[in-house]
């Protein structure tokens, strides 16, 4: 259960909208139990979906050769039956805990992940895009639970820090496990203009991500500490990213430093907010 779900992974796109939540609630409650339990379940419910779709595809490539539904571990009718089981529920749950906008959000979630962007990364890399939108959802739900308002300038760019470090923790991804998605017959970037070019199209990326956080601090006005908390972090990521933009080191697990890299930076920017909105 916990692979053909990708439990790990499922929950940390919960926690994106738990600790977005807390970036601006003044007197955190319970309230954000079940919007979070929703996106949860429906994270675990849409991941289980996405593998009965791309069974075949799976079994491609080395990364996903063991997801149950290849090994045959789970039977399809099994597979189906968790799946939209888990979907119901976070409907339910979603719908119970804010109304239209639930349904609206699971809906959005649905068509957006399991058939624009499923079906799209067959036949375009311009589908990394499309699923990008994917990692705004969770925050929004964190955000509105929390009484901020849909038209806030902070939800602004932090919806945009989430949605542009989206597209190089994917490309990142796609270095470290090398040719396993030409091998499913995936169209990626790195097809297109190369390794190296892929490399400095991320750095490039990564630089824009840093100023996206840059701006975030002003809008949320930060205090003294956290500006000099994010210049550091800052450094080491632009320097981080010279280091792609170079090209003078690859592999796998240069890739990987550099993924955890990106995910650390982005993390510890929003734990800044929380941060400064309980000083």
């Amino acid at each position: 259960m916990i692979q053909f779900t990708r439990f790990y992974l499922s929950l940390a796109v919960s926690l994106s909208g738990l600790l977005t939540y807390f970036t601006i609630a003044q007197t955190p409650s319970f309230e954000i139990f079940f919007p979070w339990l929703g996106v949860l379940l429906l994270a675990l419910g849409t991941s289980a979906l996405n593998q009965i779709q791309e069974r075949e595809f799976d079994a491609k490539m080395l990364r996903t050769s063991k997801r149950p539904l290849v090994t045959k571990a789970i039977s399809l009718p099994q597979a189906y039956t968790i799946s939209l089981s888990l979907i119901s529920f976070s409907i339910f749950i979603l719908y119970y805990s804010m109304a239209l906008n639930g349904i609206f959000f699971a809906i959005f979630t649905i068509i957006t992940y399991n058939i624009i962007y499923t079906y799209m990364k067959r036949v375009s890399y311009w589908a990394l895009i499309v699923g990008s939108f994917l990692g705004v959802v969770a925050p929004m739900i964190g955000w509105i639970v929390a009484g901020g308002s849909v038209y806030d300038t902070r939800l602004f760019v932090l919806l945009l820090l989430f949605f542009m470090w989206q597209v190089p923790h994917f490309w990142l991804l796609m270095l470290m496990n090398g040719d396993d998605y030409k091998q499913a017959g995936f169209p990626t970037l790195k097809d297109k203009i190369g390794e190296l070019g892929l490399m400095r199209v991320i750095a490039i990326w990564c630089y824009l991500i840093i100023m996206i956080a840059g701006v975030m601090q002003v809008e949320f006005d930060v205090s003294f500490g956290i500006w000099v908390a994010f210049i550091i972090i800052s450094i080491y990521m632009a320097y981080s990213s010279f280091l792609l933009l170079s090209g003078q080191k690859k592999g796998d697990k240069f890739f990987k430093i550099k993924f955890m890299e990106l995910n650390t930076f982005v993390l510890l920017n929003v734990i800044f907010l929380i941060i400064n909105n309980f000083i």
